[in-house]
């Protein structure tokens, strides 16, 4: 069956109210999928899509970007098991494609069709679609499809279209056996190597984050005194940066990273998320000369949630800046109907909920490195601000800690390296030495890697 997805914080809404134009979209208007020709199409563009590094198909719209009518009666012809039926039958390897039902501001909900990228083989047609006068119709055996300009899905039929399918091949293929043996030989290390600048960028960007927030009336706490910090630096074994990527490469590799930190969870948003509109929409920013891309999600004081601002260079540097999740005014909403326990913001800390943003922003950091095929290695830092004045809880109903847990110390920051494949091989260790350190300051209180790996199993 479909998810239906949330419409804020996420691209989903994006695509149906703007109208998205690049390359990695294609709009379609409403189709009879229950004849073999429309079906046959629909195979073709998600192999293009998927060779093209994955992307969104979405329904109910003409091409001059108008909608798409007569809708039909239902949906059911998108349902998610018939779209991966069309992939089964005419796809090798099949792409596990999402469907999302997205409901529009009008009222009007659009099929939303998220096609992944392909791993380490590209995907092929492997059947052909209806013949008439002896010709495939909609798909032909045996060609890969990828995007081209238009945007359209065309065959790939000479090296400058085969060279980015092959090298995300390559990547895949190298990301899987860096994970296999990662796990054994590359644990976290502590401390960032010295000379490293994201210590310093750390601090620019808190005193970026310090400027505007000290502006900002009407939230339930100080973001400037409440915050968390997490940022990231790519190098190669010898601690050097790895060759940038040109802007578009960035602002792709930033869309493709943030669907996979939001996937880990499902929970509807991700790390360094984005959207289309003000401030949310990413710009460029200057950083150390350094061209990078910037966002930050309007602080107006009314939200559900607090802001959040964020930054990755073109050299593989990203720090992300929000306000604790436990002080987000919808959470506070949400437990004064489901509990009778107070919960004041500012004086909560859920181990959960530190474990939950870290680990997406690992995953971010994950799928961000694969764009970078000299990067081996990563530099992270988190940075608490507010901590003395809160006590460790959790937000479950039945969640209880049969002794008060508060920290003396209000701040603290925790510096590793680790082996960009152990990001993946073993995600449960890194985050547990990055969040591990935060928890011991509520009378050492311990988070180990179990203890990470029963909360993502939870969430999963």
């Amino acid at each position: 069956m479909a998810s239906r997805a949330p419409l804020d914080r996420n691209l989903l809404a994006d695509l149906v109210e703007r109208r998205l134009e690049a390359p990695d979209v294609e709009y379609k208007n409403w189709m009879p999928l229950t004849e073999a020709v429309e079906r046959a199409k629909i195979a073709r563009h998600i192999c293009a899509l998927a060779n093209g590094g994955g992307g969104w198909l979405v329904f109910g719209f003409d091409d001059d970007g108008g909608v798409s009518m007569p809708r039909p009666g239902d949906l059911a012809a998108y349902d998610q098991d018939q779209i991966n039926g069309i992939g089964e039958k005419y796809l090798e390897p099949q792409p596990h494609c999402e469907v999302h039902l997205v409901t529009a501001s009008s009222g009007l909900v659009y099929p939303v069709i998220r096609v992944p990228a392909h791993g380490s083989v590209p995907v092929c047609a492997k059947a052909d679609g209806p013949q008439e006068k002896g010709r495939p119709q909609g798909i032909v055996r045996g060609v890969h499809y990828v995007r081209a300009p238009g945007p359209k899905s065309v065959p790939i039929n000479t090296p400058e279209l085969w060279r980015d399918v092959l090298r995300r091949c390559v990547l895949s293929e190298r990301t899987s056996l860096l994970a296999s043996i990662g796990q054994l030989f590359d644990g976290p290390q502590v401390a960032a190597p010295e000379g490293s600048p994201l210590p310093r960028l750390t601090d620019w960007a808190i005193e970026r984050w310090n400027g505007t927030a000290s502006a900002e009336r009407d939230w339930p706490v100080d973001l400037v005194g409440n915050r968390v910090v997490f940022a990231f630096r790519l190098t190669d074994d010898d601690g050097n940066p790895p060759a940038p990527l040109d802007l578009g490469a960035l602002d792709r590799a930033i869309r493709e990273a943030a669907w996979a930190s939001e996937q880990l969870l499902n929970r509807g948003t991700s790390a360094f998320a984005r959207a289309n509109v003000g401030e949310a929409r990413p710009g460029i920013l200057l950083v150390d000369g350094r061209e990078a891309y910037a966002a930050r999600e309007p602080a107006e004081g009314s939200a559900g949630t607090l802001p959040v601002s964020w930054l990755v260079r073109d050299d593989g540097i990203g720090i992300e800046i929000a306000g604790f999740a436990e002080d987000n005014p919808s959470i506070s909403e949400w437990l004064q109907r489901r509990r009778s326990r107070e919960w004041p913001a500012g004086g909560r800390l859920a181990p959960s909920f530190e474990i939950d943003m870290t680990a997406e922003r690992l995953a971010f950091v994950g799928a961000l490195a694969q764009r970078f095929p000299s990067a081996t290695r990563c530099e992270l830092i988190i940075d608490y601000l507010g901590l003395s004045d809160r006590q460790i809880d959790e937000v479950a109903p039945g969640s209880y800690f049969s002794v008060s847990r508060s920290s003396r110390e209000n701040t603290r920051r925790v510096a590793i390296e680790v082996g960009i494949a152990s990001l993946t091989a073993d995600l449960a260790q890194v985050t547990a030495s990055l969040v591990g350190p935060i928890t011991r300051l509520f009378g050492g209180w311990e988070i180990g890697p179990d203890y990470v790996r029963k909360v993502l199993e939870q969430r999963r």
